[in-house]
Order: structure tokens, then C-alpha cells, then sequence
């Protein structure tokens, strides 16, 4: 009973972090998008969190929750937890020393590093599987924002500024960070409850409402630290970028789901935003912050794996 409850009290946790770096990410660059006030677009990004799941499935969480490793009976939801814990640590570490990452990367590499140090049966058909979406994703992201921006820029200022436009954008964003990269508070609610038949992912409607309480006062924890932070980085997000890095990472997060891999909406929407400035300039971008959240991106999967598999490890030591 007390892993569960531990399960339960992580996936919480989990929620309240993934709001306070994805969601306050995710609001912070739709400020300019005047659809939507900020606290209108929190309370829409964390709706969508709880109730679409309840509509599309679970898909991308059970990929999480059983498709990478094998997380069975009492030891695997210990194991499992131990994965939460290094994927939280792995991402709140490289934060605080300046380099923004994806706590999906981090939750992909914990998982597998954990099953390489127990010896659980890695299904490495599967990683590849995400490992190669997972990377196509951004790429497609940032083309697709390069292509959107200058769609837009055609358009008469009328109707490139109509606040339709703008909210429809942001609408389909969140659909989309709740159909993929807001599974993962999901996959760990399933392994606390156990699995369903066939081990398919159970989402009920109490437990999407409290992560998506949870998700939401993250959120507002976090937009303005993320929002100062990228203010110095990347590129000074307006109207135009926002909108373009909306729809292009909603569409690539939604590809990923249909294949049922996870795909980073951080990850994804960041590189919309340097897609979408590149179409107007090649220097509007500051490429040296840009190469900094890249690096983060690179180091989180390895170090996700080392740190899972060294605490799988040593978890056999203890009684």
C-alpha cells in the first residue's frame, strides 16, 4: 500500500514540475499570442490536460508505462518510482545550472537506465522507435515554423492579427501537449493503480482532475521565472513566432502520438520558435543560448540513463 500511495503522491509531484517547466513554457511563449489572457490560457492548457486524455486514450502513456520496460508487481512499482525520482533530479539539476531540458527525456532515460540496472528486459525496438521520432520531431517542428511564419507573413496585417487565428493556435497546442507530452503524469498514475487488461493505461476522471489541478499550479509556480529566462535566450518571441510555433509543434506532438511515441512539446516548441525567427532573419536568433538548450537536450537522455541504472542497482542492496 505504500508504494502506491508513494506512486500517487509522485505523479502529483511530477505534475506540479512538468507544469512549472512545460506549462509555464508553453504560456510564456503564447504571451504575445493575444487570443487568450495568461491566466485564461492556464486554466485552457491544464483543462486540456484533464480531459482530453478521457477522449483520445492514453496511448503515449502506456508506451511509457509498459512499452519501454516491463514494470511488473510490487518491485516494479518501486523500480518505477525510482525512475520518477531520477528523471525529476536529472532535469531540476540541469535547470539550476542554466540549461532548460525535457522532463520527457529525462522520464525516457530514467526508464530505460532503470531496466538495464535490474535487467528488466529493455525493448529496444521500441526505444529506437522513440529515440528516432523523438529526434525527428523537433526537426519537423522548426521546418514547419520556418514554413508557417512565412505563410502568415503573406497574409494582409488584418488577417495575420486576427485573434482567431491566435486562439485556434493555441487550442490545438494544448490538445496536443495533452494527447502526448502530458501523458507521462498519466503513466505513473497507471503503474501506482495497476494496469488494465492487456495492460492498456485506465484513465478516470478523478485522477485527470487532480493532475490537472496539479499541472495548473505548477504552471502559474513557473511562468515567471520561464518567462524571464526566455527573455534573455533564444529570440524575442512576438506575435508571429508565437502563433507559427503553436501550430507547427502541434502538429509534429500530434504525429508523434499517432505513432505512439512520446515526443517532447518543450522540446518541440522551442525549436518552432528558432524556425519561425530564422524565416524573417538568420541573426534575429541568439544562437549561442540556442546551442545551450541543445546541449541540455543532448546531455539529459545519457545522464537519465547513467543515474537510472546506477539507483536501480544499488536499490538491490537494500533490504
Amino acid at each position: 500500500m505504500l508504494d502506491v500511495l508513494l506512486l500517487v503522491v509522485a505523479a502529483l509531484a511530477f505534475a506540479v514540475v512538468s507544469g512549472a517547466n512545460d506549462g509555464a513554457t508553453l504560456i510564456s511563449l503564447s504571451l504575445p499570442n493575444v487570443a487568450f489572457r495568461p491566466l485564461l490560457s492556464v486554466a485552457i492548457l491544464a483543462l486540456a490536460v484533464a480531459t482530453v486524455p478521457l477522449v483520445v486514450g492514453a496511448r503515449v502513456a502506456e508506451t511509457l508505462a509498459r512499452g519501454l520496460v516491463p514494470f511488473e508487481g510490487r518491485e516494479g512499482k518501486a523500480l518505477y518510482l525510482a525512475a520518477v525520482v531520477v528523471a525529476l533530479v536529472v532535469t531540476l539539476t540541469l535547470t539550476r545550472r542554466g540549461l532548460s531540458t525535457s522532463l520527457m527525456l529525462a522520464l525516457i532515460g530514467s526508464i530505460i537506465g532503470t531496466g538495464l540496472g535490474r535487467n528488466l528486459g529493455v525493448d529496444w525496438g521500441t526505444v529506437g522507435h522513440v529515440i528516432v521520432i523523438g529526434l525527428a520531431a523537433p526537426i519537423a517542428s522548426g521546418v514547419l515554423g520556418l514554413l508557417v511564419s512565412r505563410a502568415l507573413a503573406w497574409l494582409p496585417r488584418g488577417w495575420r492579427n486576427l485573434r482567431l487565428v491566435g486562439g485556434m493556435s493555441f487550442l490545438l497546442q494544448s490538445a496536443a501537449y495533452a494527447t502526448n507530452d502530458g501523458q507521462k503524469m498519466i503513466a505513473i498514475f497507471a503503474i501506482a493503480l495497476g494496469l488494465g487488461p492487456g495492460g492498456r493505461v485506465l484513465v478516470a476522471p478523478w485522477s485527470q482532475a487532480l493532475l490537472g489541478l496539479a499541472f495548473g499550479l505548477g504552471t502559474l509556480l513557473g511562468i515567471d521565472r520561464v518567462a524571464r529566462r526566455l527573455g534573455l535566450e533564444i529570440l524575442h518571441v512576438r506575435t508571429l513566432h508565437s502563433v507559427s510555433s503553436e501550430a507547427a509543434s502541434a502538429v509534429a506532438v500530434f504525429g508523434g502520438a499517432l505513432l505512439g511515441a512520446p515526443v517532447s512539446m518543450t522540446q518541440s516548441a522551442t525549436a518552432a520558435v528558432i524556425g519561425a525567427g530564422v524565416s524573417q532573419t538568420f541573426w534575429r536568433v541568439r544562437w549561442e543560448q540556442a546551442a545551450r538548450i541543445g546541449a541540455a537536450w543532448v546531455l539529459t537522455l545519457p545522464t537519465a540513463v547513467l543515474v537510472g541504472a546506477v539507483l536501480a542497482r544499488a536499490l538491490m542492496f537494500v533490504p
